[in-house]
């Protein structure tokens, strides 16, 4: 019982990290656009 709540939580840190990375990708990208649309406008 003990093994699989350990193995459950290491894959629920994983599953959070993987999730932050992702996010953080689709952050920069979307700051890029809207910097890029903001010089355009200028």
């Amino acid at each position: 019982m003990r093994i699989t709540a350990y193995i459950l939580f290491i894959g629920l840190a994983m599953a959070i990290f993987l999730m932050g990375s992702v996010i953080l990708k689709y952050q920069n990208k979307i700051t890029e656009n809207l910097i890029s649309d903001f010089n355009n406008n200028k």
